[in-house]
């Protein structure tokens, strides 16, 4: 073979190799394109019809209950408000009125709010959709004291459509404690002249069951 027939030989192969390798890799590309599809359609399923996010817009009542305060008499104190939320994805916002408060202290009366008496509370968070664990809802809502304005964080773990659960922090003598949400069951609040805890029982709002 001449040193033409040669060098024609030694491209042939060059080019097959070359081949071969453009064909892999096009293969490999082919392959992580379905695979990408595949799994956005997965995780599209997923969040649609397995994992949804609760609608939580419209009317709710959450009654906080006082564990810790760096006033000695609150603790035990549960305080009530009425609340419109609006929920835009995972964005919620919303406003809402203290309407009642319940001191276990006898000697301090339980107090209703009403007409131009109730407390303005204004409300900013978000829902952390997470794909594995619970989801949480993250609430910060500021309330006109008349005095000054205060700031309460919320941090619920438990929630559907219908109930919410979860803790709360504020700059009200430092307090923390418990809250829960709900929009089914509205009982009767205790009269203002009466102490649920001088036989009359305080709201009790159910705590989700089964819920995410």
């Amino acid at each position: 073979m001449d040193d033409l027939g040669r060098a024609d030989a030694g491209k042939r192969k060059r080019f097959g190799k070359l081949g071969s390798f453009g064909g892999s890799v096009g293969t490999d590309v082919v392959a992580t394109l379905i695979g990408g599809v595949v799994l956005s359609v997965a995780f599209t399923l997923w969040s649609d019809y397995v994992h949804t996010v609760p609608d939580i817009n419209g009317r709710w009542r959450f009654e906080s209950r006082v564990d810790q305060s760096d006033y000695s008499k609150h603790p035990g104190l549960r305080v009530y408000y009425e609340v419109l939320l609006y929920q835009e994805g995972l964005q919620v916002r919303g406003s809402g009125e203290k309407i009642f408060e319940d001191f276990v202290d006898p000697q301090k009366p339980s107090r209703s709010y009403t007409g131009d008496e109730r407390r303005l509370i204004r409300i900013k968070g978000y829902i952390k959709n997470n794909f594995w664990p619970k989801d949480t809802l993250v609430l910060h809502y500021w309330e006109d004291g008349g005095r000054r304005t205060s700031s309460t964080f919320q941090k619920l773990t438990h929630f559907d459509n219908n109930h919410m659960h979860g803790n709360f922090e504020s700059t009200i003598a430092n307090e923390s404690g418990e809250v829960v949400w709900d929009r089914q069951h509205f009982e009767q609040l205790p009269k203002a002249s009466e102490s649920p805890y001088c036989g009359h029982p305080p709201l009790t709002m159910p705590h989700p069951s089964g819920t995410r």
